[in-house]
C-alpha cells in the first residue's frame, strides 16, 4: 500500500486532461463550485447547460469530499486526484480484508498486488473521477452484508446500508447487481434443496440492507430526471432519454467488434492472457464451501458488462465497476494453484510467475499507463483558456461552441455559459441565446452552423481574440474589441483605397494602408455573407458585414486581407475615420 502510494504521488498536482479530460473536468467543476459556494448535495451545479447551471448525475458525495480536502489549501485540481486516490485506498483495503475473510491470505494477497498495481490502476485510481468511491462502497456493502450474515451484529448491518447507500447513489450501474454473491454467501443455516437455501434468507435485516440502497437510488434518479427535465438544455440528460446509451442494443451485443474492444482492454490493462487461463484452470472441480459465492461474485462483472454495455464499449474506464471483482476471482484461483502444488518449489514458482506476469502486463501497456505521468500543461491542449480567462468576466453568459459538451475549457478559464454543441438532436438558434443574455462566443473555429450566426446576433460584432468574441447592439458594448463589423452605416473619412478590390479567397490576401486611429473596411453588398475575413495576426476570423473596421494599436504591424467560405470578397473602398470622429 505505501508503494502503491508513493508510485502515484508525483502525479498529484497534474491537470486533469490526461484522459477522459470530459468527465474529470466536469466532476471537478462541481466540485470548485461547491468549494466557493457551499455545499448543496440536492443541487450540484455544472455551469456548462445555461440556467439554472443544475445537471445532476450521480449523487455528488465524491464532489463533497472533494471541497472538503480544497479547503485544506491545494489546489482544485491536486484536492480531486487526492480524493480519488484515497478512495481507491480504502477500496483496495476494502478488498484485501473481504478476500481475506473469505479466500485466506494468499488470495487476499495476490488480490490486492493485481488491484493495486495493474496498468488500468496505475492511470485510474488518482483520476478526478467518482468511480472508486462507489468501488469502495460496493465493497463495504458486501463485506459488512456478510459480517451481519455470520455474526448478527447490528455494527455490521449498519456498515452494509452505508456501504450500499454509498454504491447505490454515487453510481448505481456500479452496485446494481453487488446483491448476488450477498444472497449466494453460505450462512451455515441452509440445508438441501432451494426452499431451504431460501429459508435461510428470509431475514428482515438482510432485506433491509439490500431494499434500502435501492430506494435510495431510485429516489435520486427521480430527482435528478426532475431538474434535468425542467431544462430544454438538460432533458435529453434524463435516465429515460439515455436508456438506449446507457443499455445499448441487442445488434451491439452479437457484434463482434463491440466484445473485442472490451476483452482487448480487459486484457492489455487488467489482466493480461494469463488472466483468463488462471480461473479456468484451478476452478475446475472446486468443492469449498464458498463456491457459490465465489461463482456469484464471478457473475457479477459478466451481468454488469452484458447489462450496461454501450457504456462498457465507449468509456474504458468503466471496468472500474468491476476490476476489483476480477481481481478477486484470479486472487482466489491462484490461492488454489498455490496450496495445491508441493510447499517447497511450486510457491516459490507461483511467486515467479506472479511477479513476472505483473511485470509483463506493465510493459505491454505503456502507452495506456503512462498517461498517468502526462507533464503537459492546459495552454498545451487548449491555448484558449488563457485568452478566456483574460478577455471575459466571470459573470458572463458564455456560449461554447464547437467543443461537444466536454466542459474543459469552461473549467480551466473558470467560466459559466451554455456548451452549445452538446447535443445534435436540440434545436438552439443564436436569436435564443442572445434573448437569454449571450453576448460573448468562444469558439476554436467559426465551422458550425451556430457560431456564425452568433456573431451576427447583434448589430455589431467585436474580434476580442484569437478565439473570443463579443456582439451587442451598439459599439460601446464591445469592450473596446479592436476589430469590430456591422451592417449599420458608418460615416467615413478620408479615402486611403479609393478603388475596389477583389481579393481571392484561399490565397494570400492584399495588405491593406491603415490610419492612426480605425480603418474601415467597406464591403460590397454582394458579399457572401458566409465569408470569413483574417484581417489581423492573433485575432479570429470576423464576419463579412458590410463594414469592418479595424483600430491601430496594441501591437499592430499590418492590416492583411485574408477570406474563405465564399469565391471571393470585393472592397469597396478603406477609409479613415471622419476627423474629430470619438474614439472607440
Amino acid at each position: 500500500m505505501v508503494l502503491a502510494t508513493a508510485v502515484r504521488l508525483p502525479t498529484m498536482s497534474q491537470q486533469l486532461l490526461e484522459h477522459h479530460g470530459f468527465r474529470q473536468t466536469q466532476t471537478a467543476y462541481t466540485a470548485v463550485i461547491f468549494h466557493e459556494q457551499g455545499v448543496n448535495l440536492l443541487h450540484p451545479q455544472l455551469p456548462v447547460f445555461g440556467a439554472p447551471f443544475e445537471v445532476p448525475f450521480e449523487f455528488p458525495l465524491f464532489q463533497a469530499l472533494a471541497a472538503g480536502v480544497m479547503s485544506w489549501g491545494l489546489s482544485a485540481d491536486a484536492a480531486m486526484r487526492t480524493t480519488a486516490l484515497a478512495c481507491f485506498l480504502l477500496s483496495a483495503l476494502l478488498l484485501w480484508g473481504l478476500v481475506r475473510h473469505i479466500g485466506g491470505r494468499v488470495a487476499a494477497m495476490v488480490t490486492l498486488a493485481l488491484y493495486i498495481f495493474s496498468p488500468f490502476s496505475l492511470l485510474w485510481s488518482r483520476a478526478s473521477l467518482i468511480e472508486y468511491l462507489a468501488v469502495a462502497g460496493a465493497l463495504g456493502w458486501l463485506w459488512a452484508g456478510l459480517l451481519w450474515q455470520e455474526r448478527r451484529r447490528f455494527v455490521y448491518a449498519a456498515a452494509a446500508i452505508a456501504g450500499g447507500l454509498v454504491v447505490m447513489l454515487v453510481k448505481p450501474t456500479t452496485g446494481a447487481f453487488w446483491l448476488l454473491p450477498l444472497l449466494a454467501y453460505p450462512t451455515g443455516r441452509e440445508g438441501r434443496g432451494w426452499r431451504s437455501w431460501l429459508r435461510a434468507r428470509m431475514d428482515p435485516v438482510l432485506a433491509v440492507i439490500i431494499v434500502v440502497p435501492f430506494v435510495a437510488a431510485m429516489a435520486w434518479t427521480g430527482h435528478a430526471d426532475a431538474i434535468k427535465g425542467a431544462s430544454p438544455a438538460t432533458q435529453w440528460l434524463t435516465s429515460s432519454r439515455l436508456s438506449e446509451w446507457n443499455y445499448g442494443s441487442l445488434d451491439q451485443r452479437l457484434t463482434f467488434a463491440s466484445w473485442s474492444r472490451i476483452v482487448g482492454r480487459v486484457t492489455t490493462q487488467l489482466t493480461g492472457f494469463p488472466g483468463w487461463l488462471l480461473p479456468l484452470a484451478a476452478l475446475i472441480g472446486i468443492r469449498t464451501r464458498t463456491a457459490q459465492f465465489w461463482a456469484a461474485l464471478a457473475a457479477v462483472p459478466i451481468l454488469t458488462i452484458l447489462t450496461f454495455f454501450n457504456l462498457y464499449v465507449v468509456h474504458d474506464y468503466y471496468l472500474v465497476a468491476v476490476s476489483p471483482l476480477l481481481a478477486a476471482v484470479m486472487g482466489f484461483a491462484f490461492a488454489r494453484l498455490w496450496h495445491a502444488l508441493a510447499p517447497t518449489r511450486g510457491p516459490i514458482f507461483l511467486l515467479s510467475a506472479l511477479v513476472a506476469w505483473m511485470g509483463a502486463l506493465l510493459l505491454l501497456a505503456p502507452a495506456f499507463w503512462t498517461r498517468g505521468y502526462w507533464d503537459g500543461r492546459v495552454s498545451d491542449v487548449y491555448p484558449e483558456v488563457a485568452e478566456v480567462a483574460r478577455l471575459t468576466l466571470p459573470t458572463d453568459l458564455i456560449a461554447f461552441d464547437g467543443y461537444g459538451w466536454t466542459p474543459e475549457v469552461p473549467y480551466y478559464s473558470r467560466r459559466i455559459g451554455r456548451m452549445t454543441r452538446s447535443e445534435p438532436r436540440e434545436e438552439l438558434t443564436a436569436a435564443e441565446l442572445a434573448r437569454n443574455g449571450y453576448r460573448v462566443l468562444v469558439t476554436p473555429l467559426l465551422e458550425s452552423d451556430l457560431a456564425p450566426d452568433m456573431i451576427r446576433a447583434g448589430r455589431w460584432t467585436g474580434v476580442l481574440g484569437d478565439f473570443v468574441y463579443i456582439t451587442g447592439d451598439h459599439p460601446d458594448e464591445l469592450r473596446s474589441a479592436p476589430l469590430v463589423a456591422t451592417d449599420d452605416v458608418i460615416e467615413l473619412g478620408a479615402g486611403l483605397v479609393d478603388t475596389s478590390l477583389t481579393v481571392a479567397c484561399g490565397g494570400a490576401g492584399v495588405v491593406l494602408p491603415r490610419s492612426d486611429g480605425w480603418t474601415i473596411l467597406h464591403l460590397a453588398p454582394s458579399t457572401p455573407r458566409t465569408a470569413k475575413l483574417s484581417i489581423l495576426s492573433g485575432y479570429g476570423d470576423v464576419p463579412a458585414r458590410e463594414y469592418v473596421a479595424v483600430r491601430s494599436g496594441a501591437g499592430i504591424a499590418e492590416i492583411r486581407l485574408t477570406c474563405r467560405d465564399a469565391p471571393s470578397v470585393t472592397v469597396l473602398g478603406v477609409h479613415s475615420e471622419p476627423s474629430g470622429a470619438q474614439k472607440g
